[in-house]
């Protein structure tokens, strides 16, 4: 995997968890992972800590490495978006004896993974029936709301990522447009991200529970999803108006992209809300787009449940990546 051909570690960092493996390509060119680790960032001081508290345990030596980070990869060092960790490819050289370091964006390389994910790594939401050879968009929320458009140019996946997480909501319905306005009482921006991440997860569901007139207390995510499933009504609005908000997203960069390829979900709070994404509500806000709905409904949605995808596609995106 690295410019001698040998093991090539990879990671990906994000706001909430770190996952890191050695990579190698088999014969036939698919890449393979081993020595998986996964483990919360809250546990390590830095990220040169999470890296060696692995190759502690690594059972192959790789002088090379591709890290997706959840940052602006293009400048040096790297400050992580939604942790307080700056990363630098100098430092990690130096650390640990490596000869290459790239970096490459986090959704970027989910993309880049997602798109030669086996059937089995998904769950479909949405039936359709994808054009071959045609864009790809990707797209969803974790700690943030990550967005991408895989095309082929010349027989091969080229990854465009993009910001589209931080596209403005657009409420349909008047309990959407109080929350909305409730909101904007807070900030001057009420972006996808914010109704669907989890990193505002608190503060939109404060604004929630005030609309409906229900008394609002913290609790933990898994709670409100058990609250919710369970029939409480304030919480199942909740979920479902950030089910709703990923799935309309979705569609809007589904005809921007010219996505007739299919469109993925993915992140770790998107597979938390499966069952929200998969209700007759979200599917149907996928393809509700006026004149352009017939267009969206031939178009399949997927959810990315296979986790390795973002380290499969650091590894494809290092060689695109080694500039220095």
């Amino acid at each position: 995997m690295s410019a001698h051909g040998g093991p090539l570690l990879v990671g990906d960092i994000g706001g909430t968890n770190i996952r890191l493996a050695v990579a190698e390509r088999d014969g036939a060119g698919a890449i393979t992972l081993r020595s998986l680790l996964k483990r919360p960032a809250d546990e390590f001081s830095c990220f040169e800590d999470a890296v060696a508290a692995f190759l502690g345990t690594a059972d192959a030596p790789a002088r090379a490495a591709c890290f997706a980070l959840a940052g602006p990869v293009d400048i040096e060092p790297v400050t992580l978006t939604n942790r307080d960790w700056v990363v630098s490819r100098e430092a990690l050289r130096a650390r640990f004896d490596l000869e290459q370091v790239a970096f490459v964006n986090d959704f970027a390389a989910l993309a880049r993974g997602a798109v030669e994910t086996p059937a089995s790594g998904f769950e479909r939401l949405k039936p359709g029936e994808a054009a071959p050879d045609a864009p790809v968009v990707i797209g969803g929320p974790g700690t943030g709301f990550g967005m991408a458009i895989a095309a082929r140019f010349e027989g091969a996946w080229r990854i465009l990522p993009g910001e589209g997480g931080h596209q403005s909501f657009a409420p349909q319905s008047a309990f959407e447009w109080a929350v909305a306005e409730a909101l904007r009482e807070k900030t001057s921006h009420v972006s996808t991200e914010m109704i669907a991440a989890g990193l505002h997860a608190e503060t939109v569901r404060r604004a929630v529970y005030d609309v409906l007139g229900e008394a609002y207390a913290p609790l933990h995510p898994a709670d409100i999803r058990a609250a919710a499933e369970a029939g409480d009504g304030a919480a199942r609005a909740y979920c479902q108006l950030r089910a709703d908000a990923v799935m309309a997203s979705l569609g809007d960069a589904a005809l921007l992209a010219g996505a007739r390829g299919g469109a993925i979900i993915a992140g770790g709070v998107a597979t938390a809300l499966k069952s929200f994404l998969a209700s007759a509500s979200s599917v149907a806000r996928f393809a509700s787009h006026g004149p352009m709905s017939d267009y969206l409904a031939a178009i399949p949605v997927d959810l990315l449940v296979d986790q390795d995808a973002p380290l499969v596609g650091a590894a494809r995106l290092f060689s695109l990546s080694q500039t220095r």
